[in-house]
């Protein structure tokens, strides 16, 4: 059975936590960055870079936001669990090559170096980004300007698809 002391210490011990990951995300960016270069550093040499994206990176972080962390191009394939092992959960931790290309694209909008040298993560970068240009070319010529051409459409197919099934 829990005690009420045990109850008061469980109490403080979430507060305090709190309050340090409140602290943690209302830094600014600079500071955070100089946080995650200590706790980082000992996986420098493992990556091409370490980079802050998200709402820490753009200082428009809240008590709601997590800290995002991205890889780019890990040497071995162990390094997450080296990661959680050395600093925990605290991080949201994604690896840049296993994101989807709208994922990466956010990254790369609006990330800040951690560890790395930013001509080289900004060369490696330039692909995935004309790659996305490609796309939303595609993207935006491929859709509907209005929902009637969209409703239009869909009966269209759905009557195609009837005649053809009827035929088989």
């Amino acid at each position: 059975m829990i005690t009420h002391d045990k109850k008061l210490e469980k109490m403080k011990k979430l507060d305090e936590m709190k309050q340090n990951y409140q602290k943690s995300t209302n830094m600014d960016a600079e500071e955070l960055i100089l946080k995650l270069k200590k706790e980082f550093e000992f996986i420098k040499n493992d990556v091409q870079g370490v980079l802050l994206y998200g709402s820490c990176a753009m200082n428009t972080a809240n008590e709601r936001s997590d800290i995002d962390i991205c890889l780019i191009k890990p040497r071995n394939t162990g390094i997450l669990k080296s990661i959680f092992q050395k600093v925990g959960g605290r991080y949201d931790i994604k690896i840049f090559e296993d994101l989807p290309l709208y994922v990466k694209m956010d990254v790369i909008e609006n990330y800040r170096v951690v560890y790395g040298n930013e001509p080289s993560i900004s060369y490696y970068l330039y692909h995935f980004r004309k790659n996305w240009e490609e796309m939303l070319h595609r993207i935006t010529s491929n859709r509907f300007k209005t929902v009637t051409d969209m409703t239009t459409t869909r009966r269209k197919w759905l009557e195609t698809r009837r005649q053809v099934s009827y035929k088989s």
